[in-house]
C-alpha cells in the first residue's frame, strides 16, 4: 500500500461446522474395590481401571463387565463407584513424631487419571498431579515402613566465612533450599538441626536460615553435614509396592512428602500435621522401625440404599459425552454362605535331622474398624514349615520355627477378608507384639425387583434428557420362567432402553472351571462401541460375535426367540462356528417408529450434534442470511451422514430435507424471537428378516454348434 487511507478487505465469515459427536462412550455404575465415590472417572483402558479401582470384586459384576467392554472394542468409558458416602472411609496410618499424636498422616488414595479428560467429560477427576481419597477395606491391607534416607553428605572446608550463617562444603550435591541437616563433629551429633535457606554451587556454600555459630562447633576443624531425610516403603499384603526416597517434612523442600506421594503414589496420600517449628528437633523426624498398619477402611456397602444409587446416577448425568448406560451390579444375586475354615493342625511334610529355625513371630490380630481382638483367627506361614496357630481370646498368637528376618504369613477367619502380611521373626519373643488387622467381608447389597425396576427406569429417563440409551439386564428372579421374563419386560415402555437376555459365561483364568457368570450389558456396550467407531450409531449392534465369552446361560430355540423378539427382548445366541452374538437390536418401545435401537441412537446423535454445534446462532439477527447459514450447515452435516450410510435413500434428496425460510418462520414467529428449522430424515432400518426364494424351472436346452 502506498498512500495512507481507509481500505476494505473482503473476508469469508465462516460458521462453525456441525461436529458429529461420539456415541460409543459408556457410563458404568457399580461396585469396585477402591477408587473415588464422589465423582465418575474417565477410563481409556483396562489398565486404568485396575490402577484407579483395583482388581474386580469376586462378588460383583462391574469389574469384569468393564474388562469385556474394552476387549470388545470400547475405547472410553466413565466409571461411577457405588458406596454409602456416609459410611465409606479410607484407611489411615499415623507416623507419630515426638509422641505428640501428630506427624505424618497417610491415607489410602488413588492416582488421578487426568490425561483422558476432555471438555465434555464432566466432573471426571482432579487436576494433574493430584490424587483422591480411595475408601474401602482394601486400604487395611496397606502398611508403611520408615527407612533411613538422606544421601546428601559432605564435610566442611577450612577457612569458613565468619558470618555464622554460611558453611563452605566439599560438595553441595543433594542439598537445597528447605533441606534440614545434622551437624556432626568428632562423633558428637548436635542436638539441633540446621535448615538450609540457599545454596551457591559456584562457591560450594550453603547458607542457613538461622545462625549456627551458637552451636558447640569448632569451625576450624571439619564438620560433617548430613541431610535429614527419610524413605517411606508402602506394602500391600506385606509385599513392597512403592518406595519413596529422600523425603522431607519441610514444605519448601523439593521432596516434600505430601507432594511426592500425591504425584508419584498409586496407593497413598500424605499429610504432615506436625508444626514446622518443631523440625529443628531430631526427635520429631520419622525413625526407622517396623511396618505400621493402615486401619479404619470401610467399603460403605452394608448400608448402601437405593437412594445412594440414584444419587450416583445423577452424577453420571453431569457427564455430557456419555451416550450409553450400563449397571450390571443392579441385578446381583445373593452371594451365598461363606465356607467355614477348619481348625489348623501342625503339619510337617518330612522329618529333618537339623534343628528347626529359632525365629519367633508374636502378634495380635484385631478388627480393622473397631480395634477389637479377633479370636480363633488362623495364622499360617507361607513357604515355611512352621505349624499354623490360632489367636487366643486377646487376639494374640505366637508362631515359632521360622527363619529369622522377614516372614510371610497369612491370616484367615470366617467372615473376614484374608490378609497376606509380612512379619518380623526375632530370636526371642518381643515385649511389644506386632499388630495385624482384618477387615470384615462385606458383600454388596441385593436389591429387590421393585428397586431394580425403579433404578432402571431412572436410567431410561436420563436418556430422554441426556441423549443416551440404557442397556438393561434382566434380574435372575425374572429368569425363572418364560412367563416371569415376559412379565418383567412388560414393566417398561421406552425407546431409550434396550433389554438383553440371557446372561453369559465370560472366560476368566482366575476362576475354577475358567468361567464367570455375568449379565450381558457390559459386553454388549463394547460391541456397540466397536460398531459405532467403525460405521456409526445407525449400525445395529447385532449378529457380530462377542469376544471373551464361552457360553450363554440358556439355549434358545427359534420359537422362543421369535416370541421374545416380538416383545423387544434382544436374545443372545450361540451358533456353531459363529460364536455368541446378540440376535436382536430393538428398544423397549411400543411405538413402531422407535422400534429399532439404531434408529433411536442415530436420531439422538443428530439432535445432540445440531444442538451443541448451533449455539453460535443464538442472538444472531433473525433474518434471511441466518436462515440460509443454518440450511447450509445442516445440509452439509446430513450429507456427510448420508455418505456414511446412515440414511435409506439412494440420493441426498431422497434421504433428508431441511427447510428454514419465510414460510415456516412467519412474522409472528420472528417477533417471538424464534427461528424454526424443519429437518426430515429417512434413517436406515436393519433387515431383520431376509427371505430367499428357491424354486425349480424347466431344464434349459443346451445347443452345441458343430465346428465347420
Amino acid at each position: 500500500m502506498g498512500a495512507p487511507g481507509v481500505t476494505f478487505q473482503a473476508v469469508d465469515l465462516t460458521r462453525p461446522r456441525v461436529e458429529r459427536l461420539r456415541t460409543d462412550i459408556c457410563g458404568f455404575l457399580g461396585y469396585a474395590e477402591r477408587g473415588p465415590i464422589d465423582r465418575p472417572v474417565k477410563l481409556t483402558s483396562w489398565r486404568q481401571f485396575l490402577d484407579a479401582f483395583g482388581a474386580p470384586l469376586t462378588s460383583a459384576h462391574t469389574g469384569h463387565s468393564v474388562r469385556l467392554f474394552f476387549e470388545n472394542g470400547g475405547s472410553a468409558c466413565h466409571m461411577q463407584r457405588l458406596a454409602d458416602p456416609d459410611q465409606a472411609a479410607a484407611a489411615v496410618c499415623l507416623i507419630d513424631l515426638g509422641g505428640t499424636g501428630t506427624g505424618v498422616r497417610l491415607s489410602a488414595a488413588f492416582s488421578s487419571i487426568s490425561q483422558s479428560v476432555t471438555r465434555r467429560s464432566g466432573p471426571t477427576g482432579l487436576a494433574p498431579g493430584l490424587s483422591g481419597a480411595s475408601p474401602g477395606s482394601w486400604g487395611n491391607r496397606l502398611s508403611v515402613q520408615v527407612q533411613a534416607g538422606g544421601r546428601a553428605v559432605a564435610s566442611s572446608l577450612p577457612n569458613q566465612p565468619a558470618d555464622g550463617l554460611t558453611l563452605r562444603l566439599a560438595s553441595v550435591a543433594g542439598f537445597g533450599p528447605g533441606s534440614w541437616v545434622r551437624l556432626v563433629q568428632d562423633g558428637d551429633v548436635m542436638d539441633r538441626l540446621g535448615r538450609i535457606a540457599s545454596v551457591d554451587p559456584q562457591l560450594s556454600e550453603v547458607t542457613f536460615t538461622t545462625a549456627i555459630a551458637s552451636l558447640p562447633l569448632d569451625f576450624a576443624r571439619p564438620i560433617r553435614v548430613e541431610a535429614q531425610e527419610f524413605t517411606l516403603v508402602l506394602m500391600l499384603d506385606g509385599i513392597e509396592v512403592e518406595r519413596h526416597a529422600d523425603l522431607s517434612l519441610d514444605p519448601e523442600h523439593p521432596r516434600h512428602a505430601p507432594g511426592v506421594l500425591a504425584s508419584e503414589s498409586r496407593f497413598a496420600a500424605a499429610e504432615v500435621t506436625l508444626d514446622v517449628v518443631h523440625l529443628d528437633n531430631p526427635n520429631f523426624w520419622p525413625k526407622p522401625g517396623l511396618p505400621l498398619a493402615f486401619a479404619g477402611g470401610n467399603d460403605g456397602l452394608v448400608s448402601l440404599r437405593k437412594d445412594h444409587v440414584l444419587a450416583a446416577l445423577d452424577r453420571l448425568a453431569l457427564v455430557d459425552e456419555i451416550s450409553v448406560l450400563a449397571a450390571p451390579d443392579l441385578v446381583l444375586a445373593d452371594a451365598g454362605e461363606v465356607v467355614p475354615l477348619s481348625d489348623p493342625l501342625p503339619y510337617f511334610p518330612c522329618r529333618s535331622l537339623d534343628a528347626p529355625p529359632a525365629g519367633v513371630v508374636n502378634g495380635v490380630v484385631v478388627d480393622a474398624d473397631t480395634g477389637a481382638p479377633l479370636v480363633r483367627a488362623r495364622v499360617t506361614s507361607q513357604g515355611g514349615s512352621a505349624a499354623a496357630v490360632l489367636t487366643d481370646a486377646q487376639g494374640a498368637f505366637l508362631m515359632t520355627g521360622l527363619a529369622e528376618g522377614q516372614a510371610s504369613i497369612r491370616i484367615e477367619k470366617d467372615g473376614w477378608l484374608p490378609l497376606d502380611a509380612s512379619g518380623q521373626a526375632f530370636p526371642v519373643v518381643m515385649p511389644q507384639p506386632q499388630r495385624f488387622t482384618l477387615s470384615a467381608r462385606t458383600a454388596p447389597p441385593v436389591f429387590s425387583d421393585d428397586e431394580v425396576f425403579e433404578i432402571q427406569s431412572k436410567m431410561a429417563d436420563q436418556g430422554r434428557k441426556g441423549y443416551r440409551v440404557a442397556l438393561l439386564d434382566v434380574p435372575q428372579t425374572a429368569m425363572a420362567s418364560l412367563s416371569a421374563l415376559q412379565a418383567w419386560r412388560m414393566r417398561f415402555d421406552t425407546s431409550h432402553a434396550a433389554m438383553y437376555w440371557p446372561w453369559v459365561i465370560a472366560s476368566d483364568p482366575l476362576v475354577a472351571g475358567g468361567g464367570r457368570l455375568l449379565p450381558p450389558s457390559g459386553v454388549v456396550a463394547g460391541l456397540l462401541a466397536r460398531l459405532d467407531l467403525a460405521e456409526g450409531p445407525q449400525r445395529a449392534p447385532a449378529n457380530r460375535p462377542l469376544r471373551g465369552l464361552t457360553a450363554v446361560t440358556e439355549a434358545v430355540d427359534d420359537e422362543r426367540h421369535g416370541l421374545l423378539n416380538d416383545l423387544g427382548i434382544n436374545v443372545l445366541r450361540a451358533y456353531p462356528g459363529r460364536g455368541i452374538a446378540p440376535q436382536g437390536a430393538r428398544t423397549l418401545s411400543s411405538d413402531p417408529e422407535w422400534r429399532y435401537l439404531g434408529v433411536r441412537r442415530l436420531m439422538l446423535m443428530i439432535a445432540k450434534s445440531i444442538e451443541q454445534s448451533h449455539q453460535w446462532a443464538v442472538f444472531e439477527p433473525n433474518d434471511r442470511p441466518l436462515r440460509d447459514a443454518l440450511v447450509q450447515s445442516l445440509t452439509a452435516f446430513l450429507a456427510a451422514l448420508w455418505r456414511r450410510g446412515a440414511f435409506a435413500g439412494p440420493t441426498p434428496e431422497t434421504s433428508f430435507a431441511v427447510k428454514c425460510d419465510a414460510e415456516n418462520n412467519p412474522p409472528g414467529v420472528v417477533d417471538a424471537g424464534q427461528l424454526v428449522a424443519d429437518i426430515a430424515v429417512a434413517p436406515v432400518r436393519p433387515a431383520e428378516f431376509i427371505k430367499l426364494r428357491l424354486g425349480r424351472i424347466e431344464r434349459l436346452a443346451v445347443q452345441v454348434e458343430e465346428g465347420r
